[in-house]
C-alpha cells in the first residue's frame, strides 16, 4: 500500500493512507439483472466481512448510471466507515460520474478507475483525465487487480444466484 499511496500523493495531496479501499463493478445480463458488488481491502488484504452486494433498483441505462445509484446508497450508510480510496472497474466516464457524486455529496475520498484494456489507472485531476499506465511488475498494479477481479467474482456470484431464482 505504501507504493500506492505515493504514487497516488501527487494527484490527491489530502491522502494521508490508505488503510481501506473499496472497489465496485456492476454485473448484468443484457441490460437485465443488474446487480453491484462492492469489496474491501483493508491495509491491503481483502476483508470478505466487509464486502456488499447492491441489487439494482432504478431502470438505469448504462453501466455508468448503475454504478452511480449504489455509490449513492453506499455513502447513505453513515455507519460503514469510510473508505480513502475508491476503486471503480471502468475509465473515464465511470472516474467522472463518481467524482462529480462525491463533490455534490461533500465526501472527500480519492476515486481511481482502473481500465481493463492496457490495466491504466484513470485519475481526474484539476478537470483533465491522467491514464498511469503501472509496470506489469508493480505491486500497486497487482493489489489493484486483485480487489478488481474479487469486485468482479463477488458480482458475478450474485448475479448468478438472482439469475437461479428468476428461472
Amino acid at each position: 500500500c505504501i507504493e500506492l499511496k505515493q504514487l497516488l500523493l501527487p494527484f490527491f495531496p489530502t491522502l494521508k493512507s490508505l488503510s481501506k479501499i473499496e472497489c465496485y463493478d456492476i454485473s448484468h445480463f443484457s441490460g437485465s439483472l443488474t446487480v453491484g458488488s462492492m469489496t474491501v481491502l483493508l491495509d491491503g488484504i481483502p476483508e470478505k466481512s466487509l464486502y456488499r452486494r447492491f441489487k439494482i433498483r432504478s431502470n438505469a441505462k448504462s453501466d455508468v448510471d448503475s454504478l452511480a445509484e449504489m455509490i449513492k446508497r453506499r455513502l447513505k450508510h453513515t455507519d460503514w466507515e469510510l473508505p480513502q480510496l475508491i476503486l471503480v472497474d471502468g475509465g473515464k466516464p465511470q472516474v467522472s460520474k463518481i467524482v462529480r457524486i462525491m463533490a455534490e455529496l461533500n465526501f472527500d475520498i480519492s476515486v481511481v478507475g482502473i481500465a481493463k484494456k492496457w490495466e491504466e489507472l484513470v485519475i481526474l485531476n484539476a478537470n483533465q483525465f491522467i491514464l498511469k499506465r503501472l509496470s506489469r511488475n508493480s505491486t500497486s498494479l497487482r493489489l489493484l487487480q486483485i480487489i478488481r477481479d474479487e469486485a468482479h467474482r463477488f458480482g458475478l456470484k450474485y448475479h448468478r444466484l438472482l439469475r437461479r431464482k428468476a428461472f
